[in-house]
C-alpha cells in the first residue's frame, strides 16, 4: 500500500528506523490518522521551538509544519514557499 509516500519518505532523510505509524497511529481504520504538530514535535521540537517564537505564532491563523512542508516529501522551506503566502519577494530577502 501507499508505494509513492513510502517512497517519498524514505527518500526525504529522516530516519531509516521510522515507519509509517511511527507518525500515524491506527493507519487502516475509518478516517485513519494525519500527521499533526505535536507528531513532528516528537523528533523537531527545536523546529516547532522556533517557530513558536517567531511572527508566524502570533495570532490563530499562523502557519503549521505542514503549511511549508510536505509530510511526505519534506524538504527545507524555501523563497517559492514564503512568497505563496508572503508575495512579496523583498520581504523574504528581507527576512
Amino acid at each position: 500500500c501507499h508505494n509513492s509516500a513510502s517512497r517519498a519518505f524514505r527518500a526525504s532523510g529522516h530516519r531509516a528506523d521510522l515507519s509509517c505509524s511511527s507518525c500515524h497511529s491506527n493507519l487502516h481504520t475509518r478516517g485513519g490518522t494525519r500527521a499533526t504538530v505535536a507528531t513532528c514535535a516528537s523528533c523537531h521540537d527545536d523546529a516547532v521551538s522556533d517557530v513558536k517564537a517567531s511572527l508566524h505564532a502570533s495570532g490563530d491563523f499562523g502557519p503549521t509544519c505542514l503549511t511549508c512542508h510536505d509530510s511526505h516529501r519534506v524538504a527545507l522551506a524555501n523563497s517559492a514557499t514564503c512568497l505563496s503566502c508572503h508575495g512579496e519577494r523583498e520581504f523574504v530577502h528581507d527576512h
